[in-house]
Parts: structure tokens; C-alpha cells; sequence
């Protein structure tokens, strides 16, 4: 299994077995280096476990590059936000937009402000 480097996301090549692989993006709840992100999706009445990063991350993601919808689903769980890709190149992309926007409080910031109720997922 192929490891990435996008802190703080978990990345991953799955081998799928059948000759294809699988590629995963995983953002842990309360993964270190999220303290201050997790304190602003709080203050704008969002639940930071999966469900609740995966909506932020998908209206990021519609915002921002919606050609990109196409090319990933979610999978989250209570306790982890998941998105899984076919191609490597979309997770990379994906995966280092979504780390810039969580490096960047006031660009976070803008986007919680703006967030949509149908993208506050519980």
C-alpha cells in the first residue's frame, strides 16, 4: 500500500486486487494539527465528525472546482471523514486543496460563513 504525505489527511493506494487500485483520503476526527479548524466549524454550527467534515469538504470542493465531484464519492463514518477516488491525480488534487483551505483560517472561515444548510451533514 502506497502512502501520501497531506497532513493532516490519511492517503492511501488500496490494491483492489482484480489488477486496479483504489485511492483514499481520510481526515481522522480531531486529527492532530485540526485543533483550530475543528473550533470553527463548531462556532459556525457544525458538527466536526465525519458526516460534518465531509459536507464542509464537499461544498469546498463545489465551490471551488465542482468538475471534481465527478471524480470522488464519500464514505465518512462518525469518527472519520472518508473520500475515495479511482485516479491518483484527483486524490492529489483534492488532497492538497483541501489542506491549503484548512491551513488558512480566514479562507475557512469565509466558507463556513457562506456554508449552505443542505451541506451541514450530522
Amino acid at each position: 500500500m502506497k502512502e501520501y504525505n497531506f497532513p493532516p489527511f490519511s492517503c492511501h493506494e488500496i490494491d483492489m486486487e482484480d489488477g486496479t487500485f483504489m485511492y483514499s483520503l481520510v481526515l481522522p476526527v480531531f486529527a492532530d494539527g485540526t485543533e483550530r479548524a475543528t473550533e470553527l466549524l463548531e462556532a459556525h454550527g457544525v458538527y466536526p465528525n465525519g458526516p460534518g467534515w465531509e459536507g464542509v469538504f464537499a461544498y469546498l470542493i463545489h465551490q471551488h472546482a465542482p468538475e471534481w465531484q465527478n471524480t470522488m464519492s464519500f464514505n465518512s463514518e462518525g469518527d472519520a471523514c472518508l473520500a475515495e477516488f479511482q485516479e491518483e491525480a484527483h486524490m492529489i488534487q483534492v488532497a492538497t486543496f483541501l489542506q491549503s483551505v484548512l491551513a488558512d483560517e480566514a479562507r475557512l472561515t469565509e466558507y463556513l460563513a457562506n456554508l449552505p444548510d443542505e451541506y451541514r451533514y450530522v
